[in-house]
């Protein structure tokens, strides 16, 4: 029963999915981030600016882990708010929203 309502909104799930897949994969790359600023950073002979630049590293996996987490929760908040609508407010939604193709408001 979900499914049939899901599959009148394949772009929100498939952006949806596609954050959370992206997430996913910044969560895991954390702790390889962690072990490249150790084990590079701070080994035998390394420098300052190598230890900047792995820092610099885990920061963008950090900040790609936070925007995929907020698309992701931006996405479930409208999918929750559509599922909350009853399926004739969708239905007339989508007819509308269909019926509009090609019209052009005037200015006022």
């Amino acid at each position: 029963m979900v499914w049939q309502h899901a599959s009148a909104y394949p772009k929100q799930i498939m952006f949806a999915l596609l954050a959370l897949t992206v997430a996913a994969l910044a969560t895991l790359a954390i702790p390889a981030g962690f072990r490249l600023v150790i084990d590079r950073g701070f080994a035998t002979g390394g420098n300052s600016s190598d230890i900047a630049r792995w820092f610099e590293y885990l920061l963008i996996i950090v900040a790609v882990m936070a925007t995929a987490t907020a698309f992701r929760e931006v996405v479930s908040r409208h999918l929750d708010e559509l599922e909350k609508m009853s399926v004739s407010k969708l239905l007339d939604a989508r007819y509308s929203k269909f019926r509009n193709f090609g019209e052009w408001e005037s200015g006022s």
